[in-house]
């Protein structure tokens, strides 16, 4: 590529990313997820047991294009994990692995939306089981956090837990430790959140990050 060209490409991305930053959020395409693990550290071995994934279009929740699934994390759920979760070894036994869920995911995930952001709480913890290479789709490199989005509409509110923000918000909670559950409440969360900020005239991602930038809070994802 000659340096004209590169410059004009870098130009053309740059503009692109201009404009997606002034994009309204509300308008945008989400997909809030949620997985249950056998623990809390993929680096040494921990794996997905389910995974719950909702559609967000024009600011609406698509519960009826939902996503969930077991996985069979192809080692012993720890007792912890089963009471917490529900989930137990003979649940997982005849499930799909992770690579035959996460092919069904991304064909979900990709049909009839455009460009899609990735919402959850502590998204980050999610993304570090399902960002696997050559697996993830190329949405799970744009994600924003509702935790940390909370905390700018909330600054007050000092348990920042789901659950504690879904009371306190007053959403329907069905069942805890639920990846669909979970996703579906992120989802509800997320959108009484960015109500509240476009009250404040934040309705954009270059407004939010410039709010999050100046509370010190954990920036989302550049897209």
């Amino acid at each position: 590529m000659g340096i004209r060209n590169f410059f004009q490409q870098w130009g053309e991305n740059n503009a692109q990313k201009k404009t997606s930053r002034q994009k309204i959020l509300l308008e945008r395409d989400f997909i809030a997820l949620d997985v249950e693990t056998t623990g809390f550290h993929v680096q040494r071995g921990d794996r997905i047991i389910s995974l719950g994934a909702v559609k967000i279009k024009n600011g609406k929740i698509l519960r009826e294009d939902a996503f969930y699934t077991l996985v069979n994390p192809d080692k012993e759920i720890p007792q912890v994990v089963r009471e917490l979760t529900g989930i137990d070894d003979d649940a997982v036994a005849s499930a799909p692995d992770f690579e035959s869920v996460m092919k069904e995911f991304v064909d979900w995930s990709i049909r009839d939306t455009e460009n899609p952001v990735a919402i959850g709480h502590a998204i980050t913890f999610d993304l570090s089981f399902l960002k696997k290479p050559s697996i993830a789709p190329d949405w799970m490199n744009k994600w924003l956090d509702t935790r940390e989005i909370v905390s700018l509409v909330y600054p007050g509110l000092e348990n920042k837990s789901l659950f504690h923000i879904a009371e306190f918000l007053e959403c329907s909670i069905l069942v805890e430790h639920h990846a669909l559950e979970d996703a579906i409440l992120s989802a509800e969360v997320f959108l009484l959140a960015l109500e509240a900020l476009k009250e404040q005239n934040v309705e954009t991602l270059e407004s939010l990050r410039r709010m999050q930038k100046s509370k010190r809070l954990i920036l989302p994802s550049e897209f």
